[in-house]
């Protein structure tokens, strides 16, 4: 296979990447290239924007590649959890993990998903205006809370200890923190390493609780004790523990948080798409309790999530770095390297999708014409570190979606522009408000 590669080198490319990445992206996707080499120096980077050298990263050759540094930089706020673990302990985790969300398991889910959606609705009144964002990343975290932690709480402390967490690591980690002063970045780690203990001293109260009354949990924190084999709990093991958890809650609850305010986004601007959810969640829930829905019927609200993944997908870009000298494509890549590969330029390019700039969740009711070629569309990942959660994130999205749009439907509030902010997620630069009306 021949592949359109253009070389460039210069501080002048990654300054311009660095700049407007979205841009960046879009010129290489609109160019229709499958290789872009930046090289500066004796370092190469590597933006691959076709699914075959996708599927030999991720897939193929996942050996010779490790996580690049922008996920090895989020070990200040995960710590070594299973986003950010390498080698024998990721491995480890990751049979740990699976159980919580195997088919039996995720079955049970749906009650807590449905009633947290249900309950949240309630305190909206019908022509207010909302800022969706803020009710949205508190429902996903009590939905994280119950499902994987196994417990109940007011969310409004943990979710601004969350997002004061995810400030502090993003103004210390973040595309500007080379040019923040040095007072600013002294006063910055003081402030996240202060949300990170006070966040940390809530999940070892969570975990206490789980080792009084081990027999009342069955969540990923209890499964994850009872793997010590009758040996004593070390530190090591209690710091690898608190990791996981911290793992969970922000990697559980950001990218769906995300996922869902770009569809309600989308959703906003085509009527047609909004009157149809309205109608398939009232055929199908009507007056059923969540643990009666058969999620598998609502096809039309799974295309219009899956169809918001693919515009605006919250893990925006993934980067390896390479552990050996090897070979993608007609190109031999030197250890060191960095690949960079983007579904946000792949879901767009319109050699793999037909119209990829348009919202058609349509696409994805008509047999072979959504995914037209594999790997084209991969925005949980793919292989041994592609999200272990994938099909409970898409179970979530579907269920708050069907359950909301039943009763509630959400126009953008005047006068606002909407702003890509690629960050560690995809988000909006500002939340964005929206007129709620009941219906």
């Amino acid at each position: 296979m021949e592949y359109r590669v253009v070389q460039t080198n210069g501080a002048k490319e990654i300054i311009d990447f660095r700049r407007d990445p979205i841009a960046y992206l879009s010129d290489i996707s609109g160019r229709g290239l499958d290789i872009k080499h930046v090289s500066v120096g004796n370092h190469h980077r590597y933006f691959l924007n076709n699914p075959d050298l996708i599927r030999e990263v991720l897939v193929l050759n996942g050996k010779d590649f490790t996580k690049g540094s922008g996920v090895r930089s989020l070990e200040a706020l995960l710590g070594q959890g299973l986003v950010t673990s390498e080698g024998a302990l990721h491995s480890q985790q990751r049979k740990l993990i699976q159980p919580v969300f195997g088919p039996g398991k995720l079955s049970g889910y749906v009650n807590s998903i449905g009633y947290a959606a249900f309950a949240m609705q309630e305190k909206w009144i019908s022509g207010s205006t909302v800022v969706l964002e803020e009710d949205i990343r508190r429902l996903t975290i009590e939905i994280i809370c119950r499902c994987m932690l196994g417990v109940e709480w007011k969310t409004n402390n943990t979710s601004a200890l969350l997002a004061k967490a995810l400030g502090g690591f993003q103004a210390l980690h973040g595309d500007k923190a080379h040019i923040s002063s040095l007072p600013f970045k002294v006063l910055a780690k003081w402030k996240f390493d202060a949300f990170r203990r006070n966040l940390d001293l809530i999940l070892k109260e969570i975990v206490k609780l789980h080792q009084m009354r081990p027999e009342c949990y069955s969540d990923m924190l209890s499964i994850l004790l009872s793997t010590a084999d009758g040996r004593e709990w070390t530190r090591h093991d209690e710091s690898l523990l608190l990791d996981e958890a911290r793992t969970m809650l922000l990697a559980g609850h950001e990218n769906t948080t995300n996922a869902l305010l770009w569809t309600w986004f989308l959703i906003a601007e085509h009527p047609e798409v909004r009157q149809a959810i309205r109608e398939e969640s009232n055929s199908q829930i009507g007056s059923k309790l969540p643990g009666d829905i058969d999620l598998r019927r609502f096809r039309f609200t799974e295309s219009v999530f899956k169809e918001a993944l693919r515009l605006y997908p919250p893990a925006w870009i993934f980067a390896r770095q390479a552990v050996t000298n090897c070979k993608l494509g007609p190109l031999a890549i030197p250890a060191g390297s960095t690949v960079f590969l983007s579904p946000f330029s792949v879901h767009r390019d319109i050699r793999f999708w037909d119209r990829p700039l348009e919202f058609r969740p349509q696409r994805w009711l008509q047999p072979g014409d959504a995914i037209r070629t594999p790997f084209s569309y991969f925005p949980f990942g793919a292989g041994t570190r592609g999200c272990i959660g994938e099909q409970f994130a898409m179970m979530e999205g579907v269920l708050i979606l069907a359950t909301i749009s039943k009763n509630w439907v959400f126009d953008l509030a005047p006068g606002q522009q909407v702003e890509l902010w690629p960050q560690v997620t995809l988000r909006q630069k500002k939340p964005l408000r929206f007129v709620a009306l009941r219906v």
